[in-house]
């Protein structure tokens, strides 16, 4: 009898492990992540315009100018060129970090609901599910997409205190009542 246990626990968290993986290896093939090389092509300055001997030459500092600290400030990327000197000048600020960090959070939002959705599916299907060790390693497989979905999405850093609070709170719930329907209803057929 225990070693029948054993093989079911070892098909449960097979199950379970795999299926977070199926879940996430499929969303990335269907829904691929944004790579910041498509927003933010490689930039190459120009060398250093080499000092002609016995020529001093005073570059101020580009980095202090306004143009450069509002670019900064703006979540930009400041660029430059070089004057005849060899002097570094600011040209313009390129927003294309800040474009695709904007891009990303909604990424990350979207596979968030979705691996949470999915999740919740797993977890209703393995608990009504009628062959032990699968439903077994559909319920842990939900349960660990889930909670890998949240941590994911959660430690982009740009979720509000508040909000973490309040989906961690309505996903317990939805586990709770799950759970409490299955064992309600369980109980029912019982009497």
């Amino acid at each position: 009898m225990a070693i029948i246990n054993l093989k079911q626990t070892g098909l449960i968290v097979g199950i379970a492990i795999l299926f977070a993986f199926f879940v996430y290896f499929t969303i990335e093939a269907i829904y691929p992540s944004p790579k910041y090389e498509d927003f933010c092509k490689n930039q190459y300055y120009r060398e250093p315009i080499p000092v002609k001997q016995g020529m001093q030459v005073n570059c101020t500092n580009s980095w202090e100018t306004k143009e450069v600290q509002e670019c900064s400030v703006n979540k930009g990327s400041p660029e430059f060129k070089q004057d005849v000197n060899g002097c570094d000048i600011f040209d313009k600020c390129n927003y294309c970090g800040k474009e695709h960090d904007e891009y990303n959070n909604k990424y990350q939002r979207n596979v968030f609901i979705i691996t949470a959705i999915i999740g919740i599916i797993a977890i209703v299907f393995g608990l009504y599910f009628g062959i032990e060790f699968m439903a077994g390693g559909f319920l842990f497989g939900g349960i660990i997409t889930l909670a890998y979905s949240t941590i994911r999405y959660f430690s982009r850093g740009n979720v509000d205190n508040w909000l973490r609070v309040i989906v961690l709170f309505i996903e317990i719930l939805i586990l709770i009542w799950i759970g409490y329907k299955k064992v309600v209803n369980r109980d029912k057929k019982k009497k």
